[in-house]
C-alpha cells in the first residue's frame, strides 16, 4: 500500500489544499498534476499486468511504502 503525502506536498506553487480528488486533478498547475498522473500511471499498470508489476511512484519524497508510523488522525495536519 501507498501512503501519498499531501503535508509535504502542500504549500508549493498550485498546490490545492485538500489532498481527496488529487487522482483527477491533471488539469492543475504541475506540483500537483505530477502526483495525480503518478497515481493513474500505476493503476494503469497494474490492471495491464494483472498486478505483476509495480513501479516506483515519482516523487519519490510524496509517496510511503510501507506506511511509517501512524496514519495521521487530525482532521488539521496540512500546514497552514
Amino acid at each position: 500500500m501507498l501512503y501519498y503525502r499531501h503535508d509535504l506536498n502542500c504549500g508549493g506553487a498550485g498546490t490545492r489544499a485538500p489532498p481527496h480528488a488529487f487522482c483527477f486533478q491533471v488539469s492543475a498547475p504541475p506540483n500537483f498534476s505530477r502526483v495525480s498522473l503518478c497515481a493513474r500511471h500505476r493503476v494503469a499498470t497494474m490492471f495491464e499486468t494483472d498486478d505483476a508489476t509495480v513501479t516506483a511512484p515519482t516523487p519519490t519524497h510524496l509517496w510511503e511504502a510501507p506506511i511509517s508510523g501512524p496514519l495521521p488522525e487530525d482532521k488539521f495536519f496540512l500546514p497552514r
